[in-house]
């Protein structure tokens, strides 16, 4: 596990999303899972990961994270106007972010929802086979201001995700 972004600011909204938990309905439980899954599996497929892992997702902008280490990422989904340290950067593309810079999502020129996909994935809390977050019902992990988000890494090989 290794640290990759601090929470600056919360924003709207950012959760920790994957595809959903598909197989407790019958319980009541809700699926939840990424709000705009072509996006959210375009960025995985874009750094090589499964398109299954678990990313940041972003609701409409004001969320600023401080990269923790060095890290390569991909934005997708929607236009929240992203900078790093005031620069605009290219959406849909493998970009390398630096320690301390700093990742902001200004706010919305098209579309709601935009995914932060690292190399296999976000590490966060597991509930019914799913790192999504659903504040509500208080299953996955809530992100605070001030929390560092983690992902998955080995010091042998790079990135390197557990089977969930």
């Amino acid at each position: 596990m290794i640290s990759l972004f601090e929470v600056l600011k919360v924003g709207v909204l950012v959760t920790i999303q994957d595809m959903g938990r598909k197989n407790f309905r019958h319980m009541g439980i809700p699926v939840s899972g990424a709000m705009d899954q072509l996006a959210y599996q375009c960025g995985n497929l874009l750094l090589g990961n499964k398109r299954d892992v678990a990313s940041i997702e972003v609701a409409m902008g004001g969320t600023i994270l401080k990269v923790c280490h060095d890290v390569d990422v991909v934005i997708t989904g929607a236009d929240l106007s992203p900078t790093i340290n005031g620069q605009t950067i290219p959406m849909y593309r493998v970009i390398r972010l630096k320690q301390n810079d700093i990742l902001t999502f200004h706010g919305a020129k098209s579309g709601v929802y935009a995914y932060i996909a690292v190399p296999d994935g976000i590490c966060s809390k597991v509930d019914f086979e799913s790192q999504s977050s659903y504040v509500l019902a208080k299953l996955g992990t809530d992100i605070l201001k001030g929390m560092i988000i983690h992902g998955y890494h080995n010091e042998k090989t790079g990135f390197n995700r557990p089977k969930l």
